[in-house]
């Protein structure tokens, strides 16, 4: 099945939530990076996850408030009245290796170590 994942870094506090409901909360310093975003992996150990990946967001504020509107009952909705600054649908719209940034930040990302075979443009359920 599929689970939603919103993770929330503010000043010092990190929050996270699965499928709407918090599951804890920690506070420290996190350094902030220039790194490439990668999804999946899991750098350290250079390992990847097998796992199915959509509807990816970011945002510049909290978004915790509207997690209800984002989560939407575990089925993928129009976040666009959020302003996400990035969101990556992960199919509709883009092509294969390319996925588009639908967001305000313009910053379109690029499928590595897959098939366009796995490559679905399908509703999760």
């Amino acid at each position: 099945g599929w689970n939603h994942v919103m993770l929330v870094y503010s000043g010092t506090t990190l929050k996270a939530f699965l499928n709407s409901s918090s599951i804890g909360t920690n506070t420290g310093m996190y350094a902030i990076s220039t790194e490439t975003l990668k999804l999946g992996r899991w750098v350290p150990n250079n390992d990847y996850a097998e796992a199915n990946i959509d509807e990816v967001s970011v945002f510049s504020s909290d978004e915790s408030p509207n997690l209800d509107i984002i989560y939407n009952s575990g089925t993928p909705g129009d976040i666009s009245s959020l302003t996400p600054l990035n969101w990556w649908r992960m199919g509709e719209g883009s092509t294969f290796p390319t996925i588009n940034d639908i967001g305000s930040g313009g910053s379109n990302a690029t499928m590595k170590n897959m098939s366009s075979a796995n490559f679905v443009n399908d509703t999760p359920l």
